[in-house]
């Protein structure tokens, strides 16, 4: 696990794939609670909180996926 955890092109790979897996997940999520046809203030609301959510969770595993390598070598992986 340590030899693919301390390669660069895993961890580009893993956050890519956090982003992208993270937008059709959020993206659907919102037009499914478009579809109840909210007011304005609701839209704005739901586009905002699922975006700043996005990003949070982003950062997060964005974090993670750069801590794995240092970590594996730690627990002597």
């Amino acid at each position: 696990m340590a030899a693919r955890a301390g390669s660069l092109f895993f961890t580009v790979t893993y956050v890519l794939l956090l982003g992208a897996a993270l937008y059709h997940g959020l993206y659907g999520f919102r037009n499914i609670l478009l579809e109840l046809n909210p007011g304005p203030g609701i839209r704005r609301a739901v586009n905002v909180g699922l975006t700043v959510v996005g990003l949070g969770l982003f950062a997060f595993g964005t974090w993670a996926a750069l801590a794995a390598p240092g970590a594996a070598l730690a627990m002597g992986g």
